[in-house]
């Protein structure tokens, strides 16, 4: 037997009932069916699009022969872009900044000014493992993320927020034969990881795997 999944979208919780909560004020939005990462959705960070897969046999995770990775979701506001699903190594997402670059807040009564020494993107999937979610970019952080935003076999991570002063969100991860990481949002905002493709290699054969063709 031979069963064919269809990755799907992420579902806006503020707009839509639908894999929700209807009734229920939610921050955040639902991961596309089959593996997409939820977004910790403050400030219109999105979620991980759903894989596409074959499976033979059997419909576990186990059983997929063929997959095509699903998307990362953006960060809030719309900034740090998720990655591409698909390619044996799904895109790292992006980020507002980058390594080196400084960045001010407001605390306390004075501004302070710090610089990046990581990214607070997610990585792509690889064929075998989940995309790693940020790095600890600033070395006095003390707050409490949402999730650990790791991706993992077939799923894609959730978007991790660390930062309750103001609330900036990441994307989820895309889902895939490895899921992508989700992006961090700290007092930026950065984008998950997309998941990466597969083909079985005794069962399959003549595939060709690209990031971001549908």
């Amino acid at each position: 037997v031979l069963y064919i999944y269809v990755g799907g979208m992420s579902v806006d919780c503020y707009s839509s009932g639908a894999g929700c909560h209807p009734g229920i004020y939610h921050e955040y939005q639902v991961g596309g069916w089959n593996g997409g990462g939820t977004g910790y959705g403050y400030n219109s960070a999105s979620a991980g699009g759903g894989a596409t897969d074959i499976r033979i046999g059997g419909q576990t995770l186990e059983d997929r022969v063929v997959v095509s990775g699903g998307g990362g979701g953006h960060g809030a506001y719309g900034q740090g872009s998720g990655g591409h699903g698909g390619g044996l190594i799904g895109q790292n997402g992006s980020s507002v900044y980058e390594t080196g670059q400084a960045f001010g807040y407001w605390s306390g009564g004075n501004w302070v000014w710090q610089y990046y020494d990581g990214y607070t993107y997610g990585t792509g999937g690889t064929q075998t493992a989940g995309g790693y979610p940020w790095s600890q970019e600033e070395s006095n952080y003390d707050y409490t993320a949402s999730g650990n935003g790791y991706g993992s076999f077939g799923q894609g991570g959730t978007g991790i927020s660390i930062n309750p002063e103001n609330s900036k969100s990441g994307g989820g991860g895309g889902g895939g034969w490895y899921g992508g990481a989700g992006g961090t949002g700290t007092r930026e905002y950065g984008g998950g990881g997309g998941g990466s493709s597969y083909t079985h290699p005794s069962l399959v054969a003549d595939v060709t795997h690209s990031q971001g063709v549908n």
